[in-house]
């Protein structure tokens, strides 16, 4: 999340130290595209992590155990 504030930071930096208006909004074209992006893949990250936690808290981590009575490894069954 320290990705999103660097970005703004940076744009309003870059475009503070640029003197022509031409370059500006050249700069300013290219760089709304750039945030953009960022933005879609920020959300996207976010949105398959969101999917990839519930999916694995909803799968029970050790199997073997269903039924038996007893604890499964305290590993969580990444060890024989």
């Amino acid at each position: 999340m320290v990705v999103v504030p660097l970005v703004l930071t940076t744009i309003a930096v870059g475009s503070a130290s640029v003197g022509d208006l031409g370059k500006l909004g050249r700069l300013a074209s290219k760089t709304l595209l750039y945030f953009c992006t960022t933005t879609v893949a920020v959300f996207i990250g976010l949105l398959f992590a969101n999917i990839l936690k519930s999916r694995r808290m909803s799968q029970p981590l050790y199997r073997g155990t269903q039924g038996s009575g007893r604890a499964g490894p305290q590993n969580g069954g990444c060890f024989p």
